[in-house]
């Protein structure tokens, strides 16, 4: 009876082992293809953050050419317009004189390899604004102000009382003040460079 009792404790045991052997080689299969489906996944999302890496360099060098490109842009186009900005003392009169040295090529334009452009804003009897604008030039301590239409009546002319010159010899009429770089002396009025 022995015999029975311990072939029967030994064919339990047998099959408990072969139950468990069977059991943990599932568990194991189980997470040798989970393993090897998250080493393929954690593969695939190396090869796309190395794709997007290489993307967002490529980006940052664009944007980076890019912001070369417009700063030696806005280089250029700070370099060559020049502005000085004259006042007189009660503020009533701002001339801005432009220096531009990339002429735009404009049909029917009277200009040469520089444009020497005015803007005068001054105060009109009513306190308003008004505008004049035109080409000058500076010479021999002089600046001369182109007056378009020959219009000697406007209320620039009426109220500052510049010295005009008309010049038969090629049909301009300008207004013209003394110049010596820092002030002008514009009829009644002295600018002085701001």
């Amino acid at each position: 009876m022995k015999n029975k009792i311990a072939l029967i404790l030994l064919l339990v045991l047998v099959i408990v082992l072969t139950i468990l052997t069977i059991f943990l080689g599932c568990k194991f299969l189980n997470n040798k293809n989970a393993l090897s489906n998250m080493t393929s996944q954690t593969e695939e999302l190396n090869a796309q953050i190395t794709k997007l890496s290489e993307e967002n360099i490529e980006l940052n060098n664009k944007i980076e050419s890019l912001s070369k490109l417009e700063e030696e842009i806005n280089n250029e186009k700070t370099s060559n317009i020049n502005v000085k900005a004259y006042y007189n003392d009660s503020n009533t009169i701002t001339l801005y004189l432009l220096e531009n040295t990339d002429v735009q090529k404009v049909a029917n334009a009277k200009t040469g390899n520089v444009d020497h452009n005015y803007i005068f804003i001054y105060r009109e009897r009513d306190g308003l604004f008004a505008v004049d604008t035109g080409f000058y030039y500076e010479q021999d301590g002089k600046i001369k102000f182109d007056i378009l239409n020959h219009n000697t009546s406007s209320l620039l002319i009426m109220s500052f009382k510049p010295t005009i010159e008309e010049n038969e010899k090629n049909g301009t009429t300008h207004m013209i003040g003394t110049y010596d770089g820092d002030k002008i002396l514009f009829g009644t009025q002295t600018l002085i460079e701001k």
